[in-house]
């Protein structure tokens, strides 16, 4: 196997976990865990959902359809765009309606998710699932730490920049 050693700044850690309307006392015991997430004692460790984020461009240069198979799957809008700003919005419109797919589906899923997957020994060193009796996944964590792993950030920068250049600004 490989090791990896991980700096995070503490102070920024604490910081995005309060925003998120944890408190100071518990979110100063933040654990790094798996791929350097925060996770926050006492909640649910879950990445469960990923979202290829160049599937909303598709669907923003196709008016909502995927390329693959024809069907609407994104919103459907304008594939006329006059200006770069229309077409990155647009995008950002896309890309919203992706994510709150996601996790709406996400959110469906975990109701099950103790039933699939129980989480025995991690239920076992949790506070909350000792004390109530409870799997971590079907209701012992005092707080859900679920999040959307997001995809193709680089190629969707790239796309970005190369459409506005070539399309927008240079108009080949």
């Amino acid at each position: 196997g490989n090791n990896s050693i991980v700096f995070v700044c503490d102070e920024t850690v604490r910081a995005a976990i309060e925003k998120v309307g944890i408190d100071y006392d518990i979110a100063r015991e933040y654990d790094i865990t798996g791929c350097y997430a925060a996770y926050i004692q006492d909640a649910v460790p879950i990445c469960s959902t990923y979202l290829n984020i160049m599937k909303p461009l598709e669907y923003t240069i196709s008016g909502g359809y995927d390329a693959v198979t024809g069907n609407p799957v994104g919103l459907k809008t304008s594939t006329d765009f006059e200006s770069y700003d229309a077409f990155y919005n647009c995008y950002l419109l896309q890309l919203k309606e992706c994510l709150e797919s996601v996790t709406e589906i996400e959110y469906a899923m975990s109701e099950f998710t103790s039933y699939i997957n129980p989480q025995s020994l991690l239920s076992g060193v949790t506070l909350s699932s000792i004390e109530n009796g409870i799997d971590i996944l079907g209701g012992g964590a005092t707080r859900a730490n679920t999040t959307v792993c997001c995809g193709g950030i680089a190629n969707v920068c790239d796309s970005l920049a190369a459409i506005r250049e070539l399309v927008f600004e240079s108009k080949r």
